[in-house]
């Protein structure tokens, strides 16, 4: 048996602790694709998907070095290392260049001295403005050096010196950002609720209102909050450009939101919401296989929508905020899918389900089982058969309580046949009693006497009585 390589033994044991390892090639050029991010999110990208890909693991953190190399930051520069060296101990970036860890640690060094120098001579001066910009200069340094922490608490800071609705806006924005590279998904959202509700002109919140959606809606999505992901990306309007490419891209707001709508929305929502609509449909249209996957899930053509989707799952796999989430969504998809097919039919033949949706009659009935098992889809697998049978809320297949209910409508009509049958027999006996002064109406029946059945009974056994 051939010696597993030191880079397939890396992945391996990425497997083995949970994690996913992509071994086809994805549709994008890797230059191409890392082109459209700015600043730490590019970096963060490069190192995940050395990470999680085989095939441009390698290649994404040699570009991940030099990269990084041209910056401050030290951690990120150590991490793409690190991982470089386990997946490749000899190749010439996998060892650290000190001299120029020692050389920028010493730039960071100093200009953090020189700004908190700056920024206590501001205080001094009791310049509230001044201040403000003092603790933004000094945040945006910690970002760039790595120092998250640091950087989040001067945002902190900052807000507390703002002296206009713009101010306060960048300060909040800042903020946000810095949450989001943090991984808070929760203290995001809150600062994006803090953010639209605060006093600024109309005009002016129009300007960050596209970014506010898309954190907002990155946010809820790694919080598992997908419908209201969906809503809150669906907002989002092509004019965002590339204002929130540190952490998206246009491109990954329309895939975010065409996964998000598919699992989440109903059919007669995703045409309204998300085709109808005149905003986002421009969005949709910068990839247009998606809007084509979202058109054939709304006409029924779930095989048709599931491909199309099938065919992006290599490249979204390799999408730091979307990979940990892709397995849930699409078996969400998937099942949604097969709950909409069955639910204009009373039974389905298994081989025409797995036709529908290209797949094997064996899996089907093991996916369908689940659905069953899992309370989505009310039906009985009859293996013998090969079909799935409907069943209504009391368990009983659909069509067998529609027989049952012909049935016992034929009881009921051969009952008051019967009956009816009996009043003219009595009739043509000439054994019919009327009460004194009474008549008959239509039904037989007379004042006095009985009603009905009952009526024709009492008023028989009368007649005879008298007779004896």
């Amino acid at each position: 048996m051939a010696r597993p390589t030191t880079s397939q033994g890396y992945y391996a044991d990425q497997v083995a602790r949970g994690q996913s390892v992509v071994t086809d090639l994805p549709k994008f050029d890797l230059d191409t694709h890392i082109s459209n991010y700015e600043g730490r999110g590019k970096l963060e990208r490069l190192l995940y998907i050395g990470q999680h890909s085989t095939l441009l693991g390698p290649d994404a953190l040699r570009q991940g070095i030099t990269l990084s190399k041209l910056g401050l930051d030290i951690p990120r520069y150590l991490s793409l290392v690190s991982t470089l060296a386990a997946v490749s101990p000899s190749d010439p970036f996998a060892t650290p260049d000190q001299a120029w860890i020692d050389g920028t640690t010493a730039t960071v060094t100093r200009e953090s001295e020189r700004k908190e120098a700056e920024l206590s001579g501001y205080k001094n001066n009791l310049i509230k403005e001044s201040i403000r910009m003092g603790y933004e200069d000094l945040a945006r340094h910690c970002i760039a050096s790595g120092d998250l922490t640091t950087a989040y608490k001067c945002s902190q800071r900052m807000r507390d010196h703002c002296i206009s609705p713009q101010n306060i806006l960048d300060a909040h924005m800042l903020q946000i950002r810095i949450a989001l590279y943090r991984a808070d998904f929760i203290g995001a959202q809150s600062l994006v609720q803090k953010c639209r509700h605060l006093p600024a002109p109309p005009e002016m919140l129009a300007l960050y209102i596209n970014r506010l959606h898309a954190a907002l809606g990155l946010a809820q999505l790694q919080s598992s909050n997908i419908l209201d992901a969906a809503i809150s990306f669906l907002a989002v309007d092509p004019s965002i450009g590339n204002s929130f490419s540190t952490h998206l891209t246009p491109t990954d707001i329309a895939a975010y939101a065409t996964l998000c709508s598919l699992a989440s929305l109903s059919r007669v929502d995703l045409q309204r919401r998300v085709l109808n609509s005149s905003t986002f449909r421009a969005l949709l249209d910068l990839d247009p296989p998606l809007r084509r996957a979202i058109t054939a899930f709304v006409a029924g053509t779930y095989s048709t929508a599931l491909t199309i989707l099938n065919s992006y799952r290599t490249d979204w796999a390799l999408d730091p905020y979307l990979a940990p989430l892709l397995p849930a969504l699409f078996a969400e998809i998937r099942k949604k899918s097969l709950a909409l097919y069955f639910e204009p039919f009373r039974k389905v033949l298994l081989r025409e389900v797995a036709r529908a949706f290209e797949t094997e009659e064996k899996v089907m009935v093991k996916e369908v089982v689940r659905l069953i098992d899992a309370g989505v889809l009310k039906a009985r697998v009859d293996l013998e058969a090969g079909v799935v049978v409907r069943v209504d809320d009391n368990g009983r297949a659909s069509r067998e309580g529609l027989v049952t209910e012909v049935l016992q409508g034929a009881e009921g009509f051969e009952r008051e046949a019967k009956a009816r049958l009996l009043r003219f027999a009595i009739l043509g006996a000439g054994l019919e009693v009327r009460g004194k002064g009474g008549r008959r109406d239509g039904d037989g029946e007379g004042v006095g006497g009985g009603s009905g059945i009952a009526g024709l009974l009492a008023g028989t056994g009368g007649s005879r009585s008298k007779a004896r």
